[in-house]
């Protein structure tokens, strides 16, 4: 066939590396490398061949469980608050932060590399970092005047606002690693980030949220979208809370009777 080249590589393994064999095939077709060579040698492709994916021929997994990961905090903190005057006290405090990691942490306290090669790629802002935060609480005495039924009455509300926690699009691909090692790998597209932010952003529908724009999936296999791990946010979350409440004193007795909205 005009403009075809012989194969190197795959007539070094056993059965030729079993190229007429769908997973094989599929496992090419999506770029898997990875996971092709874990195929390769569980299946005993590479006994006895000049072809070797392991530096250590005696082990396919070894874990080394060390304190490696690291992690960065950047903040500018903002707080204004006023005292009691007039019957009003007010508070607000606003955050602008970046949190950095190569791991936000697993429950079994163990997250594996998916280069050891390139440990340094895997750091990124970790899943619990929130770029903006406000909070905001008043409390303000009702000048309702004196008498014993009408002092010591209060409104208060507490206020919050933040930006959403950031997400990643991740393939779970065997590209560099196996694919159990692979849980937190992310694949490539030829969009910019502004691009990325027009497909992937928050929406409602009447079945419910959703990020991903359908124009951007891959009916096919699902496939399409995917970036930089947690450069971008989750919808941003507010919330407010609010009450009223009358406080009444006695010798030596403070009693406190509050009803919340």
């Amino acid at each position: 066939m005009v403009g075809s080249q012989p194969l190197t590589f795959f007539p070094q393994l056993e059965f030729g590396g079993a190229l007429d064999s769908s997973t094989v095939q599929e496992l090419i077709r999506t770029g898997q490398p990875g996971s092709l060579a874990e195929l390769y040698i569980r299946n005993g492709y590479t006994e006895g061949r000049a072809v070797s994916f392991r530096r250590n021929q005696n082990a396919l997994v070894g874990d080394l469980v060390t304190n490696y990961s690291s992690s960065s905090y950047h903040a500018l903190q903002l707080e204004a608050r006023r005292r009691a005057a007039r019957g009003i006290i007010w508070q607000a405090n606003y955050s602008l932060s970046k949190v950095l990691t190569d791991s936000s942490g697993t429950q079994v306290r163990f997250d594996p590399f998916l280069d050891n090669a390139q440990p340094r790629l895997e750091r990124a802002r970790a899943t619990f970092d929130l770029r903006h935060v406000f909070n905001a609480n008043l409390v303000w005495d009702l000048p309702l005047g004196s008498g014993k039924l009408r002092d010591g009455w209060t409104v208060g509300s507490i206020w919050n606002w933040q930006s959403g926690a950031p997400l990643s699009v991740i393939s779970e691909r065997g590209t560099i690693n196996r694919p159990s090692r692979s849980t937190q790998n992310t694949a490539s597209t030829s969009l910019t980030k502004p691009q990325l932010g027009d497909v992937l952003r928050f929406r409602m529908s009447d079945d419910g949220p959703y990020y991903v724009a359908a124009s951007a999936i891959n009916p096919r296999d699902g496939t399409g979208v995917a970036w930089t791990p947690r450069t971008l946010h989750r919808a941003s979350l507010h919330s407010s809370r609010g009450g009223r409440g009358r406080y009444a004193a006695a010798p030596h007795v403070r009693r406190t009777v509050r009803f919340r909205l």
